[in-house]
């Protein structure tokens, strides 16, 4: 993968500033197009756990996996890691990766 579609965290909140992603929310909240199952939320040994989430357009299909590892709490490690993979459904290419856990706090 190039190296410009792995994203940082400050990469992500570049490309997703608040008052422009608002409206594209709003936006993709009335496309009939746009398609989001239910998350998968997979319990992991040790407390932990693995969320899928799957959503598409007519142009692209997002899927956003997190992992939320409690036991990570005052280890120095982020207890919530992640990424948001975009593919171009035409191609079936991998277009982007987003830090997930910026995407969540957005």
């Amino acid at each position: 993968m190039p190296d410009d579609t792995l994203l940082s965290p400050a990469q992500t909140a570049a490309r997703l500033p608040y008052p422009e992603l608002a409206h594209e929310i709003a936006a993709l909240l009335g496309d009939p197009a746009v398609q989001v199952p239910p998350r998968l939320v997979q319990p992991l040994p040790g407390g932990g756990s693995l969320f899928v989430m799957p959503a598409h357009d007519a142009r692209v299909a997002i899927t956003k996996l997190i992992s939320y590892t409690p036991a990570n709490a005052g280890t120095g490690r982020p207890a919530i890691q992640g990424d948001v993979v975009v593919f171009d459904i035409a191609t079936g290419e991998r277009r982007l990766v987003l830090d997930g856990p910026t995407v969540t706090a957005r």
